[in-house]
């Protein structure tokens, strides 16, 4: 019976799609989605005049061309901007995937600055939003990397670093994750490798 009905389903559905097609036409959208990659949409039915899915398409458009550009001014040392582009899409805080990608993005900024103590704070946040367990697999580089910031916070670089290395080997063992983890975690970890040298330096003059 269920199987009657979900092929009925389909065939309506068909129908629906193909009057909406001939009706409204085809329209193509492209937008930049939460992990920086251009993404394109077709949209059936929908003249340029109406409002409803083409705006919400703009939407997302307008706030991930915000994300690309705080993560390319974050690529060139420019975190001032790149907070700026972040905070712009928190204010705005439009339902869409730019939401979560600009609460990261800050914490990148701060880590970055090398201000722990606040990238701590907001990815802590941030992790208290996640709907999967502790200890998971998909969720293990960010517990590893809360780790890391928060013993960087207090100033125990040794074991920052050793944690910033398990976020990385946790990162490493996700489905299609990069050989080695992401350039982003070894990043992070070079960085809390310099960060230690450079307190060690000044501890010796």
């Amino acid at each position: 019976m269920e199987i009657k009905k979900h092929k009925i389903l389909k065939i309506m559905v068909m129908i629906v799609s193909v009057i909406v097609i001939i009706a409204g036409g085809i329209t193509v959208k492209t937008y930049v989605n939460e992990k920086r990659t251009q993404q394109t949409y077709i949209v059936t039915g929908l003249p340029e005049k109406q409002t409803g899915v083409l705006k919400e398409l703009q939407i997302v458009a307008t706030e991930h061309a915000y994300i690309t550009q705080g993560y390319e001014y974050l690529k060139t040392g420019d975190f001032n901007k790149a907070r700026e582009q972040f905070e712009i899409v928190l204010k705005r805080n439009q339902p869409t995937g730019a939401l979560p990608e600009a609460r990261r993005g800050i914490v990148d900024v701060y880590e970055k600055i090398h201000d722990y103590v606040t990238a701590a704070k907001s990815f802590e946040k941030i992790i208290a939003t996640f709907k999967i367990p502790k200890g998971d697999m998909w969720r293990l580089p960010d517990d590893e990397r809360l780790s890391y910031l928060l013993y960087a916070a207090n100033g125990d670089y040794d074991l920052a670093i050793e944690h910033a290395q398990k976020a990385l080997e946790a990162d490493s063992q996700l489905p299609n994750a990069p050989k080695g983890g992401s350039p982003d975690y070894i990043q992070r970890l070079n960085d809390l490798k310099a960060a230690k040298d450079y307190i060690l330096s000044l501890k010796k003059q």
